[in-house]
């Protein structure tokens, strides 16, 4: 009965989200502020739930977060905190995902590359770098999965570069290593850290094909999500 009531509460709120932002319903009744409020029980329900997943209600999470980023179009806190959400759904359940992990990936990765690129909000920007940690530990190993390291390691290059270009100072492969950090400022230098550890997650993925520390990988992981 517990269960059931649990999986009924996490759809009923997934269709409130959808449903607010593809205007089904009255945005006069739901104010963007009220759909924050539903985002925000959505990831209280997917971060408790009640044991493990079960098959069908991780099926309709999928298709709900699939439906739900068909809308998401702009940058702001709404689609943030989705993304948190989905982080959130990650490190509970996705090692039980599958190929349904790269099925999540598919909707939301257009938002999630546009935004990389040119968010200034660091907390959006962390969970962006956290949801890519998170996908290549649970697709190594998978054809998806090279896909996947293959799309990180180009918007990490294109980034770096970015980040040069900003600072009015030659391309990164042009410049020593010195020249490249003072050309950071120190929001820009704070944003590279998170990539070099991002990078480092690949170089480690990329030698060790072993699922062998997915699960105590993604429980520290979890341990320093706040």
């Amino acid at each position: 009965m517990r269960k059931r009531i649990y999986c009924n509460l996490v759809l009923l709120y997934m269709d409130k989200v959808e449903s607010s932002l593809d205007g089904r319903n009255d945005n006069s009744c739901n104010p963007r502020e009220e759909v924050f409020r539903c985002i925000l029980t959505l990831q209280s329900l997917l971060e408790n739930p009640p044991g493990d997943f079960l098959n069908n209600l991780r099926e309709n999470i999928v298709k709900g977060f699939v439906g739900i980023f068909s809308y998401v179009r702009f940058e702001d806190k709404l689609s943030r905190k989705l993304i948190e959400c989905i982080n959130k759904y990650l490190l509970k359940d996705g090692p039980n995902l599958g190929h349904h992990s790269m099925e999540i990936h598919g909707a939301v990765q257009q938002f999630v590359f546009r935004c990389w690129l040119t968010t200034h909000d660091r907390a959006l920007k962390d969970a962006l770098i956290l949801y890519a940690r998170l996908q290549l530990n649970l697709t190594r190993g998978a054809t998806d999965g090279n896909i996947l390291v293959e799309q990180l390691l180009d918007i990490v290059c294109k980034e770096l570069d970015q980040s040069i270009s900003s600072g009015g100072s030659l391309p990164w492969v042009d410049t020593s290593k010195d020249e490249k950090f003072e050309a950071l400022s120190s929001s820009q230098y704070g944003m590279l850290h998170s990539v070099v550890s991002l990078v480092t997650t690949i170089c480690v993925l990329v030698k060790t094909s072993s699922s062998t520390g997915l699960r105590a990988y993604l429980t520290a992981l979890r341990g320093g999500v706040h």
